[in-house]
């Protein structure tokens, strides 16, 4: 009897004792979750400053290290801008940065000092908005000389490397690729073409040429024929005579070359009476010759200043239903084009399914890269912007472009971000805004019809 009371106690004593074993085990284990949770949290919420690439860098023994050159100073439109304080856009590069880039590029002898703009230096994003075979660009390349071919630095593939068609990036000797660059926000292109011609008919014939000499003076180009593409579209009386004519004769560069001629005599004109006196067809001329010009240099001055401050990118992108979101849409459209220019099916097109995204992750790392090129060369970082946004305009929508479509800005910034070292949010041009309204203030173009999911956040 006492055997068992002694059993029985034994056993209550030992219960107490596993019970509270088991309770301080499962405290302990808690505490150490909720200690987990808490350094977790921490880590996502309060992002560090990530250790710059920069602090990596070494010199190899038994060589001299460079010496970095002085960064440039702050320039007076990027003190002007608006630019929030996680942006780098517009900002000059540092030496360490200048000499970073280089190394990743393969840069040999990278450019020393940075270039001279009289606005915020841009890289405007595109999309081509059908297929394009490498065949194809290369021709593109080989047109690209001057006021010859189009005004776009560079093609990116779905694949493979990007093909570099300007190798001068920020190169004012090329057409305009955009309204923007035409400078359309201060006139129309009718009302400039209207001026620019009657200037050429108040210019006497022994003069003529001399202007776009000085245009083209630094381009290895034949001016003669030049000249005559120039002459062709500076005589022409339409736009509409013009464009029968180009189909039968080949007139690349004739347009660009007129304006710039143009430009030329304009700024001659009015800076100088005595090359006003030379220029035009006789002295009563000269009035109406000023007059003109006035009217028309502001345009054609933007325009130059604008070309020569941005870079063009084309992101290879299939045509999809252009800037159409609704079906509704296509359906009228397919109602006023022939039979070649129709959308199929009367649909909208995803430009992004499950197995195709809109760009690859090669295009982004191309894109990255052409980025980076574009910063060392102009000793800035550009203003990564979208021709669906310039095209708004500086007064007023000035163009219809939509691209490039789709493109996941925030992961283009995140690229560059991460390949340089910097911290985690900055961003390098506008702040993405996905939408369809640029006159809502929407910076990229997104559909989620078109794309499948909601826009980046």
């Amino acid at each position: 009897m006492n055997k068992s009371r002694k059993s029985r106690k034994r056993f209550k004593y030992l219960s107490v004792v596993k019970k509270l074993m088991i309770w301080v085990g499962k405290t302990a284990f808690l505490i150490g979750i909720s200690f987990l949770i808490i350094f977790i949290s921490v880590e996502f919420l309060i992002p560090t400053q990530p250790r710059s690439v920069f602090s990596d860098a070494t010199v190899e023994e038994n060589q001299p290290q460079e010496i970095l050159p002085p960064s440039p100073s702050i320039p007076h439109w990027l003190t002007s801008s608006e630019e929030p304080s996680y942006s780098k856009a517009g900002q000059p590069l540092t030496p360490e940065e200048r000499q970073y880039i280089s190394h990743i590029l393969g840069e040999i002898n990278p450019p020393t000092s940075p270039l001279e703009f009289e606005q915020m230096p841009l890289f405007i994003l595109h999309d081509t908005s059908g297929e394009i075979d490498i065949e194809t660009i290369n021709e593109k390349k080989r047109q690209a000389i001057g006021p010859y071919g189009d005004g776009i630095a560079a093609y990116i593939p779905r694949e493979g490397e990007a093909i570099i068609t300007r190798p001068g990036f920020f190169n004012r000797d090329r057409p305009t690729a955009t309204a923007y660059e035409k400078a359309l926000d201060i006139t129309s292109e009718k009302n400039r073409d209207q001026q620019v011609h009657q200037i050429w008919k108040l210019i006497n014939n022994h003069s003529k040429q001399i202007p776009l000499k000085e245009a083209i003076n630094d381009i290895n180009l034949d001016q003669s024929i030049l000249f005559q593409r120039a002459k062709v579209w500076l005589e022409t009386p339409s736009e509409k005579r013009f464009n029968q004519l180009k189909k039968r004769l080949n007139l690349d560069g004739a347009k660009t070359a007129g304006l710039w001629t143009v430009r030329h005599i304009c700024q001659s004109v009015l800076s100088d009476d005595q090359s006003a006196l030379i220029l035009a067809k006789s002295s009563k001329d000269i009035k109406p010759l000023k007059n003109s010009c006035q009217k028309v240099i502001p345009v054609l001055s933007t325009s130059h200043q604008r070309v020569r401050s941005s870079v063009h990118i084309e992101l290879i992108q299939k045509r999809g239903s252009e800037c159409y979101t609704t079906n509704a849409q296509v359906k009228h459209y397919n109602s006023l084009v022939s039979n070649s220019l129709k959308i199929p099916n009367n649909k909208i097109v995803p430009l992004q399914t499950l197995t195709r995204p809109a760009y690859t992750v090669s295009q982004y790392q191309n894109l990255t890269l052409l980025y980076l090129r574009s910063a060392l060369e102009a000793g800035y970082f550009p203003k990564i912007t979208t021709h669906f946004w310039v095209d708004r305009g500086e007064v007023g929508l000035i163009g219809d472009h939509c691209d490039p479509r789709g493109l996941d800005l925030n992961y283009f910034y995140q690229m560059i971000s991460e390949t340089l070292g910097d911290s985690w949010g900055t961003i390098y041009g506008i702040e993405p805004n996905y939408g369809l309204d640029a006159g809502q203030g929407h910076n990229v173009w997104w559909s989620d019809e078109i794309m499948g999911t909601f826009p980046p956040f």
